[in-house]
């Protein structure tokens, strides 16, 4: 959350999303995992609003792809 360099928290974040991806996977397989997957859900969310706010990418959720999908 402190990293200033575009491509560290790029980096970093790619580590997280694969994390979140590969547990989310394992959880598949799992029953009463409804506080994981959605803490897994609030950090891909974060994640989401860092590449926003910080990264400056587009968000898709105000630009009417989400609306088109």
């Amino acid at each position: 959350m402190r990293a200033t360099n575009p491509t560290a928290i790029l980096s970093l974040l790619y580590a997280a999303e694969t994390a979140l991806f590969l547990r989310g996977q394992e959880l598949s397989d799992i029953p009463d995992t409804i506080e994981e997957r959605e803490a897994i859900r609030a950090a891909t969310n974060d994640l989401l609003d860092i590449k926003i706010n910080r990264l400056k990418w587009p968000d898709y959720r105000r630009s009417g792809l989400a609306e088109a999908q």
